[in-house]
C-alpha cells in the first residue's frame, strides 16, 4: 500500500535575536526535509515578521513568525517536527493538515496584520474598562458609602508582641503553687 502526500501547515515562532543566515539555515532544512523525507513540495513560504506572543514563552515577550503550507508524507512530518524540537531558536511549532484549497489561509491572512499590529500595541487596562464599585461603594453599583457613625476611641494596644514589660502596668505576683501534686 502506497502512501499518499497531504498537505499540511506549519506555523513557527522563532526567538528575535536567531541570527538572520541561521534563520535562513532553519528554512532552507525544513525544505529539504519535506523534499527528501516527505517525497512533498513547499507550496507556500510567508513570513509574518516579529510581533508579540499573547504569553511569553520561555521569558520571551516577542518571537518570528513564520507560515509554511506543503505536501508530505507522513513521515516527512514527523522528521520535520522532530528537527523543529531539538532547534534551540524554536519557540513554538504547530502543524496541522489541511485541505487542498488555500481559502482557510487566505481568510486568516486578511485579518492577520491587524492583529499583529494591535498585540504591539501598549494597552492601558484600566482605561479600557468600565468602573465598578466595589467594597467601599461608589461607581454604579454599590449605591453611597454607609455612615457608621461614631464608634467611640479605640483602645491602644501598643506593642503586644514586645518581651518587655508596659512600665505601668502591675507587676506579675509571684506564683504561691509549689509545684507539689499529692
Amino acid at each position: 500500500m502506497a502512501l499518499e502526500t497531504r498537505t499540511y501547515e506549519t506555523i513557527l515562532i522563532t526567538k528575535v535575536d536567531m541570527p538572520e543566515e541561521g534563520f535562513k539555515a532553519l528554512l532552507e532544512k525544513c525544505q529539504n526535509i519535506i523534499k527528501n523525507e516527505g517525497k512533498g513540495e513547499v507550496l507556500m513560504l510567508d513570513d509574518w515578521q516579529k510581533a508579540k506572543i499573547s504569553f511569553p514563552i520561555n521569558k520571551e515577550p516577542r518571537g518570528q513568525w513564520t507560515y509554511v503550507r506543503y505536501k508530505s508524507l507522513p513521515l516527512g512530518v514527523n522528521e520535520l517536527q522532530r528537527n523543529l524540537k531539538i532547534n534551540e531558536f524554536v519557540l513554538r511549532e504547530f502543524t496541522a493538515r489541511t485541505t487542498e484549497e488555500a481559502n482557510d489561509y487566505k481568510t486568516l491572512r486578511e485579518g492577520l496584520p491587524k492583529e499583529l499590529a494591535d498585540r504591539d500595541r501598549n494597552r492601558d487596562w484600566k482605561e479600557d474598562r468600565p468602573r465598578r464599585g466595589g467594597f467601599r461603594g461608589g461607581g454604579d453599583r454599590g449605591g453611597p458609602r454607609r455612615d457608621y457613625g461614631d464608634r467611640g476611641p479605640r483602645r491602644d494596644y501598643g506593642d503586644r508582641g514586645s518581651s518587655a514589660q508596659n512600665s505601668d502596668a502591675p507587676a506579675a505576683a509571684p506564683s504561691t503553687d509549689s509545684g507539689d501534686t499529692n
